[in-house]
């Protein structure tokens, strides 16, 4: 009984964690996902937002991990579709990070990427939908 209360209890703090890092990341990218003609923001800013949405994937996958102990009893098959579902969920919003980092800098330069603009605002625009597919799994 203390393992399932200690489980529950991971579980829901893991939960709280991708909630706070996916409210925090998401004004630190400079209007992602809520305007589709807005630039990105500084690239301190949004190495930043890429670094919590690396720590939600993490919590993501971390929830349906602690959590398949308590709903194995109740449907072994559907407990270990939740993993599948979450860790499919983690992996869409790990593929907007990575399409997000090319716009903002080469590593270790503070130089332009050299991205053709359009370019730039179509990986904005695959990060941003990544956000809204992405949890909508």
């Amino acid at each position: 009984m203390f393992h399932d209360r200690w489980l529950a209890r991971a579980a829901a703090a893991l939960y709280l964690v991708t909630w706070v890092t996916s409210v925090l990341a998401l004004p630190l990218y400079g209007g992602s996902a809520t305007d589709s003609t807005a630039g990105l923001a500084s690239r301190a800013s949004v190495l930043t937002a890429s670094v919590l949405e690396v720590v939600l994937a993490l919590a993501v996958v971390g929830t349906s991990l602690l959590l398949y102990p308590l709903l194995r009893p109740h449907g072994p098959a559907a407990a270990v579709g939740y993993i599948a579902l979450r860790t499919l969920e983690a992996s869409v919003i790990l593929v907007g990070v990575v399409a997000v980092l090319p716009a903002v800098a080469r590593p270790a330069t503070t130089a332009s990427p050299g991205l053709d603009p359009a370019v730039g605002a179509g990986l904005h625009l695959l990060h941003d939908w990544t956000f809204i597919v992405g949890p909508g799994l």
